[in-house]
Formats: structure tokens, C-alpha cells, sequence
């Protein structure tokens, strides 16, 4: 198998083609602009698409991405560990790294429907 290498001049920056959940352009942009200027002769190419499309485009499509950043991190092993890559015949993953998280908060006013029925114990139910 050979590896796939794009050509580069002494002028041009090596690009890493990142593919990313939409709810991340925020954080990522900040990455962006700091690996950026921290290693100047990368080129970060960003895109944005919904987590599920962005392990499509890797297993479905085989797009040439170099970094694949979910907001749901289970597709990994869900579509990535299975998923074999045509060139290689190995998956496309076998490890991800967890780096972030997030926290979902659930609110109800007092005169919600139901909200005196909500209790500590059967709130998940609910």
C-alpha cells in the first residue's frame, strides 16, 4: 500500500483537513488559530457538518480527513471500528481520545404541566 502524501512547496503550508461537528465551530476555531500560530507552516482546512455526517464522509465517502472530532463520541467505535477502509482493509479507528464534555441542565417553572409531580427520585421517568 503506498501512503498517500500531498505534494507541498517550500512557499505552501501543509494543510490538516479537520472534520468537525457543527457545535464545535466555536472551540475549534479558537484551536484553529492557535495551532496555527503556534506551527505557521500548517494549514488548518476546517468543516462542519452533523456528527453523523462527519463519520459518512470518512466510512462512506473515504474522504482523506486527518483529524474526525464527534460531539457524540460513541459513533466512533459504533461506525469507525467497523467500518473498513478500502485501501488499508483495517478500520478506520481502534482508539479516540475523550478530551471534552458537555452538561445538559433541565429547567421548569412552578407552573409548569406537571411540575408538582417532578420529584429528586423520578425526574429521569419524566
Amino acid at each position: 500500500m503506498t501512503e498517500t502524501v500531498v505534494p507541498t512547496r517550500a512557499d505552501e503550508k501543509t494543510p490538516v483537513i479537520v472534520f468537525a461537528a457543527g457545535s464545535l465551530i466555536i472551540p475549534f476555531a479558537e484551536i484553529e488559530k492557535a495551532f496555527e500560530a503556534k506551527y505557521p507552516d500548517i494549514d488548518v482546512l476546517a468543516e462542519y457538518h452533523g456528527s453523523i455526517q462527519v463519520m459518512r464522509h470518512v466510512t462512506e465517502l473515504h474522504e482523506p480527513i486527518d483529524v474526525v472530532a464527534t460531539a457524540d463520541a460513541s459513533l466512533v467505535p459504533m461506525l469507525m471500528y467497523t467500518s473498513t477502509n478500502p485501501e488499508t482493509g483495517q478500520p478506520y479507528s481502534n482508539w479516540f481520545i475523550r478530551f471534552a464534555g458537555n452538561n445538559l441542565a433541565i429547567a421548569y417553572l412552578p407552573d409548569s404541566k406537571y411540575s408538582n409531580e417532578i420529584t429528586v427520585e423520578n425526574w429521569p421517568e419524566i
